[in-house]
């Protein structure tokens, strides 16, 4: 997976400039080992820390300063990317300036931290949503034909093409482990076929059946309209004619 990683610039309280001087010495081997373990065991409790750089030392006129680079390991999850990209920097300031109090009070030693500021942790590498999905694959799963997709609550997520509308016409979709695949449903007048039953195909009896019937309807409602439509016969009329003289 990549990493989040921050450059940290420390300055040491209590160590003379001059151990820098010797890079071989024991003094300056000495520093480089302390130091190289009190920032390990600082950073190492932070959530998905993974490696620290080695510290690099220089002077500022009378102090002592280091700088590493430590890297954070991302994953998929929203929740962690928010944290590694908005919230890291203050949560290593707080580690830092936290473990200076409780070391000053509870356990001094030669060696110490000064206070750390928002510019003494710089970014090095910081990934977006969108570079970080180029690294995620789906492929790990015993079921192959997983999609990876963002979800905005949970983040990178293997989705299953079954939950993707991947059958159509209300076929049944089974998650195989050679991929999704669909179960195509007869109807009572149609049926369904191909890959993702994506063709509906008529039955030859429904087909009839709806003709007769169509047709059927047809002669009952032109029988009806010839009924009402139909002339009286004549010799009805005169005899009406009749009864109306007399």
């Amino acid at each position: 997976m990549p990493k989040r990683s921050v450059n940290i610039t420390l300055r040491l309280q209590g160590v003379n400039v001059t151990v820098l001087s010797t890079r071989n010495s024991p003094n300056y081997i000495s520093l480089t080992n302390i130091t190289t373990g009190k920032v390990y065991g600082i950073l190492s409790n932070l959530e998905r820390f993974a490696e620290n750089s080695n510290p690099v030392f220089w002077s500022q006129g009378e102090i002592v300063t280091t700088a590493v680079v430590s890297s954070f390991t991302y994953n998929g999850n929203k929740t962690i990317i928010d944290y590694l990209n908005n919230r890291l920097s203050t949560v290593i300031q707080d580690a830092f300036n936290n473990r200076r109090r409780f070391s000053r009070d509870l356990n001094p030693d030669d060696v110490q931290f000064g206070p750390l500021n928002e510019d003494d942790v710089k970014d090095v590498t910081t990934l977006s949503t969108e570079d970080l999905l180029r690294y995620l694959s789906c492929n790990q799963s015993t079921f192959s034909g997983y999609k990876l997709e963002w979800d905005d609550e949970k983040g990178a997520i293997c989705q299953s093409p079954c939950e993707m509308n991947y059958c159509m016409n209300e076929a049944e979709c089974q998650h195989l482990t050679t991929g999704p695949s669909c179960k195509c449903v007869d109807r009572t007048i149609y049926s369904s076929y191909g890959k993702h039953c994506e063709h509906l195909s008529i039955k030859l009896g429904a087909f009839f059946g709806i003709l007769f019937g169509a047709l059927g309807f047809v002669v009952i409602v032109l029988s009806i309209i010839m009924w009402i439509c139909k002339p009286p016969k004549k010799g009805g009329r005169v005899s009406d004619m009749s009864s109306e003289k007399s």
